[in-house]
């Protein structure tokens, strides 16, 4: 598993986020610089999404998640407790 992280506006509201805001967040943080990528958008409201190997995504969640959700979710997915809709996944 590949956890990324998008940013997706800048350090004040409306604005974008860019290659510095991306650096930095990934040292705060710890995270492989790699990993955290940015949008060409000023969305603040944070995205969950996962996205199985071939590309294709098996859960979208828009809003605020607790790290506790995000496991739990990944667990269930892990375990077959939770499939995703084939109706909702775009052709490979």
């Amino acid at each position: 598993m590949a956890v990324y992280t998008v940013l997706t506006a800048g350090n004040e509201p409306f604005t974008p986020a860019t290659v510095d805001h991306a650096r930095t967040w990934a040292g705060s943080y710890g995270l492989a610089p790699g990993h955290v990528l940015t949008e060409e958008a000023t969305r603040i409201i944070p995205q969950h999404l996962l996205i199985g190997p071939d590309g294709r995504t098996f859960y979208r969640h828009v809003g605020f998640l607790a790290a506790d959700e995000m496991l739990r979710i990944l667990d269930d997915f892990r375990h077959y407790r939770r499939v995703p809709d084939v109706r909702s996944l775009p052709d490979p």
